[in-house]
């Protein structure tokens, strides 16, 4: 059994895991105590709740070693005990709907004993692998990840639960028990939404249900590249490997030359919260099987009061076919495959025997690709509105040309037209 030795200036206690307060001379049970209180002034202490109905509030300074367990010590200089003493206990680390840390204590592997110690104040994220807790009342802890990827991009499906995304942070507790060690992953998910900022990117929550005004914000700093499964966030200005992607989409409007983004769920779910940006780079194009389309460039963005530039990579490809030519994005999402069409607009011409698609995607950005038109030539003269001209030489020319234009509701292709 784990206690924490409390030295008071009259007799000595033992706090056990448990939540049993013993005495240490006869063994026996005297009370309990607790580590949660809704009042400020006892949050972050610990409550001995005695057999005759009183309590005494003791100062506890909690934090989370190497192997994230909770570390509890009492010192002298906070006025109820007499002598310093620490204790480690085994456990697992949860948040909890109000975003505070709570720590369960574990008396054997896959063991909890029901007592829980609950550590007050604001999260932080000091990088990706540390999330920090400023404590009520003074002092910080760390909760450290050691995963490959410690934070990823989820969809929260609680209803009670503001926002439509959710961020996880990925971390684990090594306990022991004797020879034995146990690994418990912690469970850490926070139900909100995500803003690109300038500086990055951030996900903000609301414990009242009201993200209009959230209580917690993570910024978490680095570089943000707009690609086909949505925003990817490296580190250290995208020389490291990709930290996390958070689904997102982008769909062009071809008569405002911007690009809509939408980056999370909650942002998919709601037109209104979608940020509009102008794009400038080039379009590649490879002709193979598959009529490959790669997209680079910058997006200059403004929206929800922020303004900022974000990297474009969009790997994309093309098909043709009944007078149609259809961009579309490929893109991974939580297993799933989605796939949506890029809206690009532009012109269709037939230059020196061949098919050319003018793409237009910005104001000052255009390219010219070659189709691959693998219909029948009924197909194509059904379809397109072919002008043959002869001029004085007796040299003959076929010229066709028209504009595809493309209207959308909530990314969902529902008109088109050609002229």
């Amino acid at each position: 059994m784990i206690t924490l030795p409390v030295i008071l200036p009259n007799r000595r206690l033992d706090f056990t895991e448990t939540g049993d307060v013993l005495d240490h001379q006869s063994g026996s049970s005297v009370g309990r105590w607790s580590a949660e209180s809704s009042n400020t002034v006892e949050q972050n202490c610990l409550i001995f709740h005695d057999e005759s109905g009183s309590r005494q509030v003791l100062k506890a300074h909690c934090s989370f070693n190497a192997q994230n367990q909770l570390v509890v010590s009492l010192v002298p200089e906070d006025g109820a005990v007499t002598d310093k003493s620490e204790t480690t206990f085994n456990g697992s680390i949860q948040i909890d709907d109000e975003h505070d840390v709570v720590y369960a204590l574990a008396n054997g592997p896959a063991s909890d004993t029901g007592q829980v110690v609950v550590l007050y104040g604001d999260l932080a994220l000091d990088g990706p692998q540390n999330l920090v807790l400023r404590l009520t009342g003074g002092g910080q802890t760390v909760i450290t990840s050691d995963a490959s990827l410690p934070l990823s991009a989820d969809q929260n499906t609680d209803v009670e639960l503001a926002g439509r995304d959710l961020l996880v942070f990925h971390a684990t507790t090594t306990n022991t028990y004797g020879p034995t060690a146990e690994h418990r992953p912690a469970s850490i998910a926070l139900a909100g939404q995500w803003k690109i900022r300038p500086e990055g990117i951030a996900f903000e929550c609301s414990a009242s249900g009201d993200l209009t005004n959230p209580d917690l914000v993570l910024s978490i700093t680095g570089r943000c590249k707009a690609v086909a499964a949505g925003l990817e966030f490296h580190l250290n200005d995208g020389k490291a490997q990709a930290l996390f992607t958070i689904e997102g989409r982008h769909t062009y409007d071809s008569g405002t030359a911007t690009w809509s983004i939408a980056v999370g769920y909650s942002q998919l779910a709601d037109p209104a919260q979608r940020i509009k940006a102008a794009v400038s780079g080039k379009v590649t194009h490879t002709i193979s099987a598959g009529n490959q389309l790669m997209i680079e460039g910058a997006l200059s963005y403004q929206g929800d009061g922020q303004t900022g530039t974000l990297d474009l990579s969009i790997a994309a490809e093309y098909t043709f076919a009944a007078g149609k030519i259809v961009f579309k994005a490929n893109a991974n999402f939580g297993g799933s495959h989605f796939q949506y069409d890029l809206q690009l607009g532009g012109e269709i011409a037939l230059r020196n025997g061949k098919l050319v698609f003018d793409v237009h995607y910005s104001s000052d950005n255009a390219a010219s690709i070659q189709i691959n038109y693998d219909g029948s030539d009924a197909d194509f003269l059904k379809n397109f509105n072919v002008k043959i001209t002869r001029d004085a030489a007796g040299n003959v020319k076929a010229t066709i040309g028209f504009t595809i234009k493309v209207t959308y509701l909530n990314g969902v292709q529902i008109t088109q037209k050609a002229a």
